[in-house]
């Protein structure tokens, strides 16, 4: 794979069917790979939260001479390079049932009755 040009594709895979992921209306298919130094390649993606719902999700790296090569014979499919597989478990809402402006405001207004209490009582005192 020294100097391979390479391309990715991000897919979600269910049972038997594999459908591409899309990120604002755009496919995930054939994403060129970045290539480093002494055969190194990198391949990232963001999804939003929404986006990434739980499941299995592949990863297929073909070669891009493949893909010219079949595109000239016309075949109809390229057999992927190598394919990882990653499992994902989409992030859980997990918040407050309340604001947390609220908590503030109820924090400052506890706050304000306490040292009105002491206000109060030290006036007390003193008379």
């Amino acid at each position: 794979l020294d100097n391979a040009r390479l391309v990715g594709s991000v897919l979600t895979h269910d049972g038997s069917k594999n459908t591409p992921v899309s990120v604002y209306g755009r496919e995930l298919v054939r994403v060129p790979v970045a290539s480093g130094d002494s055969s190194t390649y990198s391949f990232s993606f963001t999804l939003t939260h929404e986006q990434a719902k739980s499941g299995n999700y592949k990863l297929d790296f073909t070669r891009e001479v493949d893909l010219l090569r079949a595109q000239a014979s016309k075949e109809s499919e390229v057999k992927p390079l190598f394919t990882v597989s990653v499992s994902h478990k989409q992030v859980a809402e997990s918040g407050l049932w309340v604001r947390m402006e609220f908590l503030v405001v109820l924090a400052l207004l506890a706050l304000l009755v306490y040292v009105s209490n002491q206000k109060k009582l030290f006036h007390q005192k003193s008379a």
